[in-house]
């Protein structure tokens, strides 16, 4: 029977509630700072987190308003949206989710390996693991949609994480809270 060598962690919503804390709001800030129609209540967010990725979800929702959006209003919509959201985590506003920290020390401390596999970027991450330094052991690597080319659903950052850990699938466990992470 094989060993657990490694847990693969997703970050937005499985290691830190990023997603309404962060994530929301930023967007939020950005549609207002570009003048664009649309606000995210919790509700809407909610079920828009069925659409993975925050470009995704913008063009899926701004199509169902009617509205059409640029690819140059995407970029400029996703840096003001990236400024937000690392404010908002340097800010203390985003928290780890229960059980979390507790559980990265007890696989630490057991050896097993902790890799993140995100479809947020390089810098979203870092700024998360800033935000927690000292209060989390160190991640063994990092795979952000900075590294693949295709976000999950796909399967490029875990089969990236495997490479790079140098372990067999059945060695890891995958932590994820969405359809399209456990896809």
């Amino acid at each position: 029977m094989p060993q657990l060598r490694a847990v693969f962690w997703d970050v937005d919503g499985t290691l830190a509630d990023t997603e309404m804390d962060g994530h929301r709001p930023a967007f939020n800030a950005a549609f207002e700072e570009l003048g664009l129609p649309i606000h995210w209540d919790p509700t809407l967010y909610s079920d828009l987190l069925s659409i993975p990725g925050g470009l995704r979800r913008v063009r899926a929702h701004a199509a169902e308003l009617g509205l059409s959006i640029t690819e140059s209003q995407l970029f400029e919509l996703r840096d003001r949206k990236r400024f937000h959201y690392l404010q908002r985590v340097r800010g203390g506003h985003v928290g780890w989710r229960p059980g979390v920290l507790r559980l990265l020390r007890e696989l630490a401390e057991n050896g097993i390996e902790q890799w993140i596999v995100t479809s947020s970027g390089q810098a979203s991450v870092s700024a998360l693991l800033e935000a927690g330094r000292g209060a989390i052991p160190a991640f063994n690597g990092i795979v952000s949609s900075d590294d693949i080319r295709e976000g999950k659903p796909a399967p490029d950052g875990y089969l990236k994480a495997l490479e790079l850990s140098d372990c067999k699938p059945e060695e890891v466990l995958a932590m994820e809270d969405s359809a399209a992470g456990l896809e």
